[in-house]
């Protein structure tokens, strides 16, 4: 099946992803809050939308029809990532993906903690526009942009100047970011990387940070295999709350 994708007007795109949802799909990973930027092919038992990050793509699929959907994703191009969250087994989407030659390369769980331990003080310091290339550098050096769900530059451009970045400095090197997002009552740790030995001093600063604000409840996601970094969470009060993120990719030339 020759797959070509095209451009509409979000409201058009909404329409078209309505009219498949009504028709009640077996197979679904939709879960976008803002179609800016994205482009889908449509039959009329699915929709396949994407859209393009750094040097691959999201796939974000709905359908009614499996042996159909098997065929469109065989038929893709380039680089594609699909995620797909979910609470309990994922046997349909296995089968599926691995049918059209997807790997599973990684899965993160998501914990939340609902009485995160108020900090004491805030002793670091806010990043600013000078930062950005080096917490692009370290983000992009040690995470995997298909698994870890990075902020575009635009984005961590715009959350540098919200106060939404705080970084370790040591001996005039920046050696540590923490990204984070106030949600209301909540607070979302985005992205956490310190190489300067002294790892839980941005999360200690955070947890000031949400003091200030009255914010206890804090969630965040891990990769699964990273013992360490679950380990710390957990013996500071977090918890998974059964929910997974699994990414499934494929590279076609």
């Amino acid at each position: 099946m020759k797959v070509v994708f095209v451009q509409e007007e979000d409201a058009v795109l909404n329409h078209h992803i309505s009219r498949i949802i009504n028709l009640k799909p077996v197979l679904s990973n939709y879960f976008v809050k803002d179609l800016t930027g994205f482009e889908y092919f449509m039959t009329e038992k699915s929709i396949i939308l994407r859209k393009k990050y750094d040097d691959f793509y999201r796939v974000y699929i709905i359908t009614t029809d499996i042996s159909e959907i098997e065929v469109i994703l065989s038929d893709l191009d380039g680089k594609n990532a699909i995620n797909i969250p979910a609470k309990g087994e994922i046997d349909a989407w296995n089968n599926l993906l691995s049918l059209c030659g997807y790997d599973l390369i990684g899965v993160y769980e998501r914990y939340y903690n609902p009485n995160t331990e108020p900090g004491e003080g805030f002793t670091a310091s806010f990043a600013g526009p000078d930062d950005f290339e080096k917490i692009k550098s370290m983000m992009y050096g040690y995470f995997n942009p298909m698994t870890d769900w990075l902020p575009t530059d635009d984005m961590l451009q715009k959350m540098i100047q919200n106060n939404q970045v705080i970084v370790n400095v040591k001996h005039l090197e920046l050696s540590g970011f923490f990204i984070y997002t106030f949600e209301g009552k909540k607070c979302y740790l985005n992205c956490w990387y310190d190489n300067s030995g002294d790892g839980l001093y941005l999360l200690y600063n955070v947890y000031a940070l949400m003091k200030m604000k009255d914010i206890r409840y804090s969630y965040f996601w891990v990769n699964a295999t990273n013992n360490y970094v679950t380990k710390i969470h957990t013996l500071l009060g977090s918890r998974p709350d059964g929910l997974k993120d699994y990414t499934f990719y494929k590279q076609t030339n």
